[in-house]
């Protein structure tokens, strides 16, 4: 039975990578999003799954939640922040890069 519920887990949280990737691949096709949208869009999708992690949580200590659903928000939830951890690094370090430009 735990081999199924994890099974289950991992086949959704792939139909759900899937999903946002075929949604990156139709934003790339239109020209008309800025960066600021793309960044806007990053961020409210970050803080969804922080909230979503966070109410998981919460059910688990009621023992509401599956154990399953726990781990997957948690999980995407440790992604989402460490992909923006990550770009504000990228950003910072090519802000100072342009900073020591000569001029």
């Amino acid at each position: 039975m735990d081999i199924k519920n994890a099974i289950d887990a991992y086949s959704s949280a792939l139909n759900k990578i899937q999903q946002g990737q075929a949604k990156t691949q139709i934003s790339q096709e239109s020209n008309e999003t800025s960066f600021s949208d793309i960044v806007s869009q990053a961020t409210k999708s970050t803080v969804d799954s922080l909230k979503e992690a966070e109410q998981q949580t919460m059910k688990a200590a009621l023992g509401e939640a599956n154990i399953n659903d726990v781990v997957q928000a948690v999980t995407n939830a440790e992604i989402a922040l460490s992909t923006v951890t990550a770009v504000r690094d990228k950003v910072i370090q090519a802000y100072q890069k342009i900073i020591n430009m000569p001029v």
